[in-house]
């Protein structure tokens, strides 16, 4: 795991590059190389070796990912537009990006503590759907970050959030349908019929999923332009995530609606600032027209 954390690292520089420079084939290319490697290296090792067989698995993905595709030689010399990174943009990623993780992955931390094994097993299955699909909104915000970002002004990118909150939406109201054509059907395929049961909790965590998922495009948006409130609010919402799931986890579907309603929240309390500037944008635009 060590060997394949060294790697994953400049993994994630590289990937920068490629999304930065919009070289979104190089980009969906590395993205596809590595789970590749991942998933058939997992199906040939995990069945003898068990759980270090995953871990190889991993650490030859990350390997992989690291040295194909190679980086352009384009991409190599900045052009005359480059603009050095500072400690403010980094510092703005770090907190980011710690309250990201924070949010995607207390609520299994704590399930494991208060609750059994096995209803800790059927919650960390629903997670998981839910995870497939925030990271399928994710991909959405990796095309339009460096868009908005090149875009320059927030009046002329505005027109550039429009279409990924659009394909956010899509991503999470097709999902609810499939479970409501089908309630019984995604939890059995996935993990058999011993989850079953943990199907009625797949729309609510979904719906948390998507609030999030939301409100991290606003706060994608928000950063391309270095603006960067928002994203310390997701570190208090990250804190009191861990704080409600503390104090109630009566059950699985109380502790799935203490993630909606803070989800919930965090999207509101990102929208108003947005909203805020919005209208006194439109008032401004109106006054110079008088």
């Amino acid at each position: 795991m060590a060997v394949g954390i060294a790697f994953y690292i400049p993994v994630g520089v590289k990937r920068g590059g490629f999304q930065g420079a919009c070289a979104f084939p190089l980009l969906a290319t590395n993205f596809t190389l590595e789970s590749a490697v991942k998933l058939i290296l997992a199906l040939a090792l995990v069945w003898k070796f068990g759980a270090i067989g995953a871990v190889i698995a991993i650490a030859a993905s990350e390997v992989a990912a690291y040295a194909l595709p190679r980086i352009q030689p384009a991409l190599r010399q900045p052009g005359t537009d480059f603009i050095p990174a500072t400690s403010r943009e980094g510092v703005q990623a770090i907190v980011f990006f710690a309250g990201q993780s924070v949010i995607m992955n207390i609520d299994l931390v704590l399930v494991k503590h208060f609750f059994p094994s096995y209803e800790a097993g059927q919650y960390a299955a629903v997670a998981l759907v839910g995870r497939v699909l925030f990271y399928a909104a994710w991909a959405v915000i990796h095309a339009m970050f460096p868009i908005a970002a090149q875009n320059g002004t927030r009046e002329r990118s505005r027109s550039v959030l429009g279409i990924p909150l659009a394909l956010v939406g899509c991503i999470f109201v097709g999902f609810l349908g499939v479970l409501a054509i089908a309630p019984g059907m995604v939890m059995k395929t996935l993990f058999g019929p011993g989850f079953a049961q943990a199907e009625p909790l797949l729309a609510l965590y979904a719906t948390g999923t998507a609030a999030y998922a939301i409100a991290v495009v606003l706060m994608a948006y928000e950063m391309s332009h270095k603006i960067a409130n928002t994203a310390w609010l997701q570190v208090v919402f990250a804190v009191l995530l861990v704080a409600g799931i503390s104090l109630f986890h009566r059950n699985l579907h109380q502790v799935v609606i203490v993630l909606i309603t803070l989800m919930s929240a965090l999207l509101v309390g990102v929208s108003l600032p947005f909203l805020r500037n919005l209208r006194g944008q439109q008032s401004a635009i109106t006054q110079e027209a008088a």
